[in-house]
């Protein structure tokens, strides 16, 4: 789980976290974390997640990791 200011405000200094879905003009496929990948710079790896299909916007704060904060 990621905060939403982090998601939709750039901190100072901090590259912005990105849904890809397509690299080079080409859908992305499965092999390369298709059909959607959240990168997340600057954080922890399992942060950044691959074969995205959903995602889930709420107000209720959860650590819902190992390492949430």
């Amino acid at each position: 789980s990621l905060p939403i200011g982090r998601v939709l405000e750039d901190p100072p200094g901090d590259h912005p976290v990105i849904l890809c879905y397509k690299l080079n003009g080409e859908w992305l496929s499965g092999e390369r974390g298709g059909p959607v990948r959240m990168i997340v710079p600057d954080a922890y790896g399992f942060k950044s997640v691959k074969w995205l299909k959903a995602v889930v916007l709420t107000n209720a704060p959860a650590a819902n990791d190992t390492y949430a904060s």
